[in-house]
C-alpha cells in the first residue's frame, strides 16, 4: 500500500509545525484509516517497530484510552472476547 509518492508526501510533512488542532485532526484521520483496514482484515502494525520507544507507546496508549473515556478493564474485556478483524469487515471469534 505504500508507494514512493506516499513516502515522499509523508517525509515532506512538517509535523512539528502543525498546530495542536491540526495534529489532532491528522491523528484522528490516521487512526480511522488504520481501524478501517484492520476491520477489513488487513494485518498491519500501527507503526514500524523502530519508530516509537516503549515510553512513547505507553504514553500514546494511555492518552487514547483517556480520550475515548475507556479504562484498562474495557481493553481487557475486548481482548477477552476474542474478537478479531476478519476479511470483509465481519468480526470472527
Amino acid at each position: 500500500m505504500s508507494s514512493p509518492h506516499t513516502r515522499h508526501d509523508i517525509a515532506a510533512l512538517d509535523v512539528e509545525a502543525l498546530s495542536d488542532a491540526a495534529l489532532q485532526e491528522l491523528i484522528g484521520h490516521a487512526l480511522k484509516s488504520y481501524a478501517a483496514r484492520r476491520e477489513e482484515g488487513v494485518q498491519i502494525h500501527p507503526f514500524a517497530s523502530e519508530q516509537l520507544n516503549a515510553t512513547e507507546i505507553i504514553m500514546v496508549a494511555t492518552d487514547l484510552l483517556e480520550a475515548g473515556e475507556l479504562e484498562l478493564v474495557d481493553l481487557s474485556i475486548w481482548r477477552g472476547l476474542g474478537i478479531k478483524p476478519s476479511a470483509g469487515g465481519a468480526h470472527a471469534q
